[in-house]
């Protein structure tokens, strides 16, 4: 799961980047840089609201700690 959730974050913030980067120039000419700011700060916080209502997103819960010996830990094989 927790592949998922990087998965879906790493694509959010490399077309969301890019993007911005297209948009920026054109944006500028058409309003002033605090409005800008403005929309720019909803916009992320509009993408957070939707990675979050993905039912396997929110309702990712945490593993079980794990035992040492047991495999993937430090002093396990």
């Amino acid at each position: 799961m927790l592949h998922r959730v990087t998965a879906y974050e790493q694509a959010g913030s490399v077309s969301g980047m890019a993007l911005g980067q297209i948009l920026a120039g054109p944006a500028t000419a058409l309003d002033a840089p605090g409005r800008l700011l403005l929309v720019s700060a909803g916009t992320c916080l509009a993408g957070c609201v939707a990675l979050f209502a993905v039912p396997a997103i929110h309702t990712l819960g945490r593993a079980a700690p794990r035992e040492a010996g047991e495999p993937g830990t430090p002093d396990g094989p």
